[in-house]
């Protein structure tokens, strides 16, 4: 069993013209001249203590967009093996959910309390399972 951690971050790369074109750039400030960022995205084991992935993309690209893009990847590359995804909340997303269920792995999700209000008030307490009802074409 895998305990997955899913999250992205950006770093700061060497700033050559070439790397700003390929990967994109930020601005530390208004007044600042831009600098050659990337955006990184981890799949951490908690279980077994190691970097099953570490993908390394366009400085603007959707944490979710990579996420599926990697995911049957790291899948296929461990096929005796079963998941559970842990993703914070940036990720939280209706076609995500769709996709995991798709793939026939476990997940967990820390929501913001402003995120399914209705579903959260109903909870029975603060640590455990709701379920989500898809009410409107999305």
């Amino acid at each position: 069993m895998f305990l997955v951690a899913v999250d992205g971050s950006t770093a700061e790369i060497p700033n050559t013209q070439l790397l700003k074109d390929y990967f994109g750039s930020a601005k530390a400030s208004s007044t600042s001249a831009s600098n050659a960022r990337v955006g990184l995205n981890g799949f951490y084991d908690h279980l077994n203590h190691a970097m099953l992935k570490l993908v390394v993309d366009k400085y603007q690209k959707n944490e979710t967009h990579v996420f599926l893009e990697h995911v049957d990847a790291l899948i296929f590359a461990y096929p005796d093996e079963s998941f559970c995804f842990v993703f914070d909340k940036g990720y939280i997303r209706l076609e995500l959910f769709f996709e995991l269920d798709s793939r026939n792995v476990k997940y967990l999700f820390r929501f913001s309390s402003g995120c399914y209000k209705k579903e959260l008030q109903s909870a029975e307490s603060a640590d455990c399972m709701i379920d989500i009802k898809v009410t409107k074409a999305a």
